[in-house]
């Protein structure tokens, strides 16, 4: 009885150990759950940030597209001719005084917006009838925008001439023309006075004048060069902005998006008001902690942050002046996370409580009276192990025999165990140290490897798309990551900004440092400064956050592209060597400045040179110069100097991989102790001659090529009867530019073939878009770019057929685009946002040289 009492309360005690466990595992639970909660919170707001921004981005880009639509067709040459089907169904509206397109032509169903005016449409100067034409022409885009954005209200282009396009079309009576959209904030946003940069932008909320609602406005202006012509216009309603945050899939917690001027444009909680005044953000703080709370709202932060007893997420939009905002207090989330485990918990306890009680009786029953007797007997023969087998049931007696056997064996096995154990502790540490350490060389591998191909690609890759100069840079570092960096960016259509910089040290601290510094610098260019300028507010940054005490070196140049004249700034780096015309190297004296990062009241200044047509620049870093052979001898400047003089006319790309080559060959495989970086830059303007492209030492390049006045323009939809009218204007272009009849049939074939696959297959059965044709040509070739926004497609990825094989075992596809690239000299492809861009190329032969004159 004794042991079954000690047997009972020991169950006892390990059914309360079981439950107090239970419960803190419970705790444990609920808190990892707020935890995870929270993470998926924030998750589930940075995806809500992310789909608003993209709206915003596909608004904005689609505002950009019909810019670019309306500027392409006043490019176009004007030719007096018949208005069109579209302009002729204008008509005064009876009794009012203003005209309207209240009754579209029957094949323009659809495509057409409703063009209304002031006054009469009669009697009008011919530039008012040309914008009219280039606002009709612009319904395909509307039509295609109001297609992509089917959440968006109206798309409209309002004219400084008192008139405007409206889509999708209204009768007039409903809505048009009025003298009040002239001043309203998205037709005054764009006027040049306001809107100098001639900037998409976003408005600010305001009620809709035909009846919408609430909404906000992405409009930007449009210029017929230097001339102002009106504003394109696309509405959101604030209810469109409320699906995103209706969606965020947690009750316990508030999401809505903030305007700059603090207006609350959608809310999770409650959907936008549709007339009066917006909700203001004191109307949607929390009480008591609107103040500070306010305060908090005017940073961007990624962490929560607590006010007012609550918790905070803000995230700026980068393409719209808007905010989103989470705000949730911590006890409902947990009081959710508790609701959802409650259940799991009584469960467990139930079960445990139902499985003792049939424990105890189980046990009872078939094991603790027999195993009574056994304990008594073990303690016996645990005392005296010669001690007699006592009686026992038949089905226990083998077990007291085993006892008393085992018993004898009990000491010696105890001792070989407690041996063996030690050893495999021993041994299982070992293992799992080597395992852990393992891994974290892994981890480390594996980041250092992402680190590098990030840093890699920040790096600019394309070059400024200038027949006015030759680019090129490169950059190897000593390890998996580097210090050194290099950028070019246009500040505007002349001014070109190049740097190259060395950060102090080496690996990962000093490519995070390269980072922020080019970020800091390229920041700080794109606003116009001048070279010291930028320097200098880039280094009071850099020494504002420098905790880690590091400094780079750098050298800022700004190159205006119509003169030559080169402005830089030398921040203690290693000065350039400029590349004369005649073939000259000559190692510069240019200043050298303080270094970056060091003093914060550091005085930087800029200088000015002038390069002459054909001359280059070449900047490096102390990794060209420094590198060493396995017998410690370096590269010095006196064989750079060696190997640019080799190479002073080669094209800037050629000029940066002879040089790497030469420093490769002289190293000899030897390791690489610092990052290697070069640029050059070799100013060409139209008149001068381009850089031959083959290799180091060569004869004076050829003259470079001048470009037709007139390229060929054309705007074909996606129908089939448009190649007809490609070939024509494409053959009258030919025979006025003098284009031989093999070069005009093989630009014929490849634009057809391109064209033809754009049209079957880049828009996935769209009814009306556009495909835009420019051919241009110059004195050594004939180049075309056509361009389209249907789908992403990268005719260059596609492999060439196996022309070896018979029909029936080669693979379909890819014979037309092997066509292409047979027929042309060149091809290039790229796509940028919305659109595809492809570019061919066919080499002309060079004229023949004009016959000598008597006395010549």
């Amino acid at each position: 009885m004794k042991l079954f009492r000690r047997y009972t309360t020991i169950l006892w005690i390990t059914f309360v150990v079981v439950v107090v466990f239970s419960i803190g595992l419970f705790s444990l639970a609920v808190y990892r759950r707020y935890v995870d909660t929270l993470s998926l919170m924030r998750e589930a707001f940075r995806a809500t940030a992310v789909a608003i921004n993209h709206h915003a981005e596909n608004v904005s880009d689609h505002a950009r597209l019909i810019q670019g639509a309306a500027a392409a067709h006043l490019r176009e040459p004007r030719a007096a001719g018949a208005p069109s089907d579209l302009f002729n169904a204008l008509a005064d509206v009876p009794g009012k005084d203003y005209y309207a397109l209240d009754d579209v032509p029957h094949a323009w169903t659809g495509d057409a917006p409703n063009v209304t005016g002031k006054g009469s449409i009669k009697g009008r100067p011919p530039e008012y009838r040309r914008e009219v034409e280039m606002t009709l022409a612009l319904g395909p885009f509307f039509r295609q925008a109001k297609t992509n954005l089917e959440e968006s209200a109206c798309i409209y282009y309002v004219s400084a001439r008192e008139f405007m396009a409206y889509y999708p079309w209204q009768p007039s009576r409903e809505f048009g023309y009025m003298d009040s959209i002239l001043k309203q904030e998205y037709y005054l946003g764009c006027l040049p006075d306001r809107n100098p940069q001639r900037q998409i932008f976003w408005t600010s909320v305001y009620q809709d004048q035909a009846g919408l609602g609430l909404m906000t406005t992405c409009a930007g202006p449009l210029y017929d060069g230097s001339r102002f012509m009106g504003a394109v216009a696309i509405d959101l309603t604030l209810g469109t902005l409320q699906q995103h945050v209706a969606r965020f899939p947690y009750r316990a917690a508030q999401v809505f998006l903030l305007a700059d001027d603090d207006v609350v444009l959608a809310h999770s909680a409650f959907p936008p008001p549709k007339t009066g005044s917006p909700r203001r953000l004191a109307d949607v703080l929390p009480d008591g902690a609107a103040a500070e709370t306010a305060r908090l709202l005017r940073d961007e932060f990624a962490l929560p942050r607590r006010a007012g007893g609550r918790l905070f997420f803000c995230e700026r939009l980068p393409e719209a002046p808007w905010r989103l905002v989470f705000i949730a207090r911590p006890r409902d989330v947990i009081l959710s996370c508790l609701t959802e485990s409650t259940v799991s918990l009584a469960i467990l306890l139930g079960g445990l409580g139902l499985m003792l009680a049939i424990t105890m009786r189980v046990t009872h029953t078939n094991f603790v009276a027999p195993a009574r007797r056994m304990v008594e007997y073990i303690e016996e023969v645990g005392a005296r192990p010669a001690a007699p087998v006592p009686d026992a049931p038949p089905e226990w007696q083998p077990w007291f025999e085993e006892i008393s056997r085992v018993f004898r064996e009990h000491a010696r096995m105890m001792g070989e165990l407690k041996e063996q154990n030690e050893r495999l502790n021993v041994l299982v540490e070992e293992l799992k140290q080597a395992m852990r350490e393992r891994e974290r060389l892994h981890a480390i591998e594996s980041e250092l490897h992402a680190a590098r191909t990030i840093q890699v690609a920040i790096l600019p890759r394309r070059r400024p798309p200038r027949t006015d100069l030759d680019l090129d840079a490169c950059m190897e570092p000593a390890r998996e990551v580097g210090g050194d960096f290099y950028d070019y960016f246009m500040i505007d259509d002349d001014r070109l900004a190049f740097v190259i910089g060395d950060v102090s040290g080496k690996g990962v601290p000093a490519a995070l440092f390269m980072v922020l510094s080019r970020t800091l610098l390229k920041a700080q260019g794109l606003l116009g400064l001048s070279a010291a300028e930028c320097v200098q507010r880039a280094n009071v940054l850099l020494c504002g956050d420098n905790t880690a005490a590091m400094f780079v070196t750098l050298f800022y140049g700004i190159l205006d592209l119509r003169t030559g004249e080169l402005e830089y700034c030398n921040g203690g780096h290693n000065p350039p060597y400029l590349l004369r015309a005649s073939g000259e190297v000559q190692a510069t004296d240019l200043c050298g400045g303080p270094l970056l990062g060091v003093d914060e009241a550091a005085a930087f200044e800029s200088r000015v040179i002038r390069l002459a047509p054909g001359e280059a620049i070449v900047l490096y870093t102390d990794g060209v110069t420094e590198a060493e052979t396995a017998q410690q001898e370096f590269f010095t400047e006196a064989r750079l100097e060696e190997s640019l003089r080799a190479n002073a006319s080669a094209v800037a790309s050629d000029l940066i991989q002879n040089v790497l080559a030469s420093v490769r060959a002289f190293a000899a495989g030897a390791v690489q102790n610092d990052d290697i970086t070069l640029l050059a830059l070799r100013y060409r303007p139209a008149e001068q001659p381009a850089a031959a492209p083959a290799a180091p030492v060569l004869a004076a390049p050829a003259a470079a090529p001048s470009q037709s006045a007139e390229p060929l323009n054309l705007l074909l939809q996606n129908d089939l009867a448009e190649v007809e009218r490609l070939h024509a204007a494409l053959g009258e272009f030919c025979a006025r530019e003098g284009v031989p009849d093999d070069a005009l049939g093989r630009m014929r074939l490849a634009i057809e073939e391109v064209v033809v696959n754009i049209m079957r297959y880049a828009f996935e059965g769209a009814a009306v878009r556009p495909i835009r044709v420019k051919v241009t040509r110059h004195a050594d070739r004939l180049e075309a770019l056509i361009e389209d926004a249907g789908k992403a497609f990268n005719p260059l990825a596609v492999a060439a057929p196996d022309l070896t094989k018979s029909l029936d075992k080669r693979r379909a596809g890819g014979l037309g685009l092997h066509l292409v690239r047979s027929m042309v000299d060149d091809v290039d492809y790229c796509r940028t946002k919305v659109m595809n861009h492809v570019t061919l190329v066919i080499n002309l032969p060079p004229a023949p040289p004009e016959s000598a004159g008597p006395g010549s």
